[in-house]
């Protein structure tokens, strides 16, 4: 440990750490859903002019960028769901390990960020392809 003031002692302890987690957690997956619902957001409402000279392909990539897009936006909120059920039976002294929602919270999370990616990915591609 360092005593001068350095990294290590910036470093919370106990159920402080425990809930600079759940705060880490809670932040990148709303960072994640709002950068795909900005993103989906922003190409529905301008897509007369993303799909003015697309072709059939083109078209077929950017909607399944935006189904992706739009599963990451639902399994965001699912996992946001799962960590407050995660947080309520941490308060209770419920193991987190033990339970059902540490599970889905894992799987929600995943699978967010899975298709946040893809999502991403394709648009990108779009966005390549189109120029």
């Amino acid at each position: 440990m360092s005593t001068n003031g350095g990294p290590a002692s910036s470093l919370p302890s106990g159920s402080d750490f425990t809930g600079k987690a759940f705060d880490y957690a809670k932040d990148s997956i709303v960072q994640a859903i709002t950068l795909a619902s900005g993103v989906l957001t922003l190409s529905l409402t301008f897509r007369q002019n993303l799909t003015r000279s697309a072709n059939c392909v083109d078209l077929y990539i950017l909607k399944i960028a935006w189904g992706l897009l739009g599963a990451a936006i639902i399994f965001g909120v699912c996992a946001i769901h799962a960590l407050t059920g995660l947080v309520d039976n941490k308060a209770k002294g419920v193991t987190p390990d033990n339970i059902a929602t540490g599970k889905l919270l894992k799987l929600f999370w995943k699978c967010e960020f899975v298709a946040f990616g893809l999502g991403m990915g394709l648009f990108a591609a779009f966005g390549i392809r189109a120029l």
